[in-house]
């Protein structure tokens, strides 16, 4: 009775069932079977929709492998995962710590992982079993340090699912104890005390899942999901190292090789300088950084207590040309919970981004969660639904959509300020020039008003370029008050195109012609008037023919 006060505690202090209700309905039985192996099936297949992520399980568990024999031997820079596509399988080896008897022997418990949520990458038991959703068999060697053993744990994948189907399609089941007893094996072989590894084989890689083999997609897929360095080429990378490892507590980053290559985390090219944001909980209104701690030192309980909630830091850079950047895998920010990604650049522009949306993509960075109850779901697709996970989207969305919108805006508005005054210097040029190649007097109008409208333009956006462009803008509005001024007051000259002049003058045609010339320019204006580039170039051709054929 004692067993089952025990058991049903948290009903009995919430009211859903008395001590007398339990004593009464509920009965145990010692044989009674409580998962089934159907379970497998959901587990291993229905979990990854990419089959990619059945890799970044691998490497989940791999990092924390490393980590941890890092903190034991007090090297930051030791341990590497290597991945070798030898078709028709995949090898995933890392130096970390090795599992001895006891993990190994748990390595076969579904659901079970004496991790912790929030320190370790993966926690949750389930994904150490994803490989049986690619291959047919999977294959676990691994030694711990300062244990003169190896061990071998095998999963018949195939034949266990084949085994799975056909109880199905008779309408009936296994209990899971007895389908992961039937289908593993576990071999012990003597091994040198000081080894310490561990090597995934996924042997037969599925029809189904052959890409996977493929060196290029699966490295690809590495840069932008795992927490590897930053491609040596982004000149920017160490110093968005360096904010990482002051400001994010479980930042970390792991050699990673495919095939004897190493993988680097991706950038984009023609990016400005890097910036940073924290994303503070409601309360915290500080907008100051966080004391820089140490991983190993971290007493979570202390750090509450005494400093500011930190829920978020972002790092990105902005595209140094116009608008979005071009690459669509790329581009724009990602959540990322001890540097593996989650999700893709879409989500934070879904979860952030409440207007103008499209300015995301202006940038690409990362969004590295630091509050440990903001947990990401099983798939690592979105965050696990909590409160915790509202209130990163409520203060991320006020600090960085806001933050980047203003930025994108700010820089839209200079670049538009340059264009405006880069064209109004254009302009200005190519009309000093034809003040000596010659200015026909039906054009009179338009570069009047193609003048004040270029001074009008300049002198309503001076004030949003850089100074270098506002000197340049003074200029341009000096210039063109004295060129409007000299094309108000300027007579035609006769007899000659240079300067101001009237075709008719410098042909000398005959009062007759002069009015059919008239004529046929009205027609040409009243037709392209909407179009007064093209109406000027058809009038310096028919001038241009008048000259040549006039006088023949």
């Amino acid at each position: 009775m004692s067993t089952n006060n025990e058991t049903f505690k948290a009903f009995q202090q919430d009211d859903v069932l008395s001590t007398a209700d339990v004593a009464s309905n509920v009965v145990i039985k010692p044989e009674e079977e409580y998962a089934y192996g159907f379970i497998i099936e959901v587990l291993t297949s229905g979990l990854y929709p990419d089959v990619f992520h059945v890799i970044r399980e691998y490497v989940q568990n791999s990092f924390d492998a490393i980590i941890a024999w890092r903190r034991m031997i007090g090297d930051s820079r030791a341990g590497r995962v290597q991945i070798t596509t030898d078709p028709p399988s995949i090898f995933i080896f890392d130096d970390g710590t090795g599992m001895d008897r006891k993990k190994v022997r748990e390595y076969r418990y579904v659901g079970y992982s004496n991790k912790s949520m929030g320190t370790s990458a993966g926690f949750r038991g389930i994904g150490k079993l994803s490989g049986i959703s690619v291959a047919e068999k999977l294959i676990i060697t691994t030694s711990s340090y300062g244990v003169a053993e190896r061990y071998k744990l095998v999963f018949d994948a195939k034949t266990m699912l084949d085994h799975i189907l056909e109880l199905k399609r008779q309408g009936q089941n296994i209990p899971l104890n007895e389908l992961i007893q039937k289908y593993t094996t576990l071999d012990t072989k003597k091994e040198d005390a000081e080894q310490h590894y561990t090597l995934i084989e996924l042997h037969n890689i599925r029809q189904k899942s052959k890409q996977l083999l493929d060196q290029k997609e699966l490295s690809n897929y590495l840069a932008l999901n795992v927490p590897v360095d930053f491609d040596p080429d982004f000149k920017y990378g160490d110093t968005v190292d360096k904010w990482l490892r002051a400001y994010v507590k479980d930042y970390d980053t792991v050699p990673i090789m495919v095939n004897g290559t190493r993988v680097y985390k991706y950038y984009l090219p023609n990016a400005k300088l890097p910036q940073h944001e924290f994303v503070w909980g409601d309360e915290d209104k500080t907008g100051t950084a966080p004391t820089r701690y140490a991983p190993s030192e971290t007493n979570d309980s202390e750090e509450d207590a005494n400093a500011p909630k930190l829920l978020a830091f972002c790092w990105y850079c902005e595209h140094e040309e116009r608008g979005q950047f071009d690459d669509r895998q790329r581009r724009g920010l990602v959540y990322r919970v001890r540097n593996f990604a989650v999700g893709d650049n879409q989500l934070p522009r879904i979860t952030l981004w409440k207007a103008s949306p499209e300015r995301a993509f202006y940038f690409f960075g990362e969004i590295h969660v630091c509050d440990p109850e903001v947990v990401p779901s099983s798939e690592r697709g979105n965050f696990e639904e909590n409160d915790a996970r509202e209130r990163l989207y409520r203060c991320g969305s006020k600090t960085l959509s806001r933050t980047l919108n203003r930025i994108a805006g700010t820089s839209s508005d200079e670049r538009r300020a340059k264009e405006v005054i880069e064209a109004a210097e254009i302009l200005i040029s190519t009309t000093e020039t034809e003040f000596v190649t010659g200015i026909p007097k039906e054009t009179r109008l338009l570069k009047l008003v193609a003048l004040q409208n270029a001074q009008t333009g300049v002198e309503d956006r001076i004030g949003k370029a850089p100074f270098e462009y506002q000197q340049r803008g003074l200029q341009v509005i000096e210039k063109a008050t004295e060129l409007i001024q000299k094309l108000d007051t300027l007579q035609p000259k006769q007899e000659t195109r240079q300067g101001f002049y009237d075709i008719k003058d410098v042909l000398g045609v005959s009062a007759e012609s002069a009015r059919m010339y008239d004529i046929i320019m009205d027609v040409l204006r009243d037709e392209f008037g909407d179009r007064p580039d093209l109406y000027e170039r058809l009038l310096k051709r028919i001038h241009s023919a008048l000259e040549e054929r006039w006088s023949r």
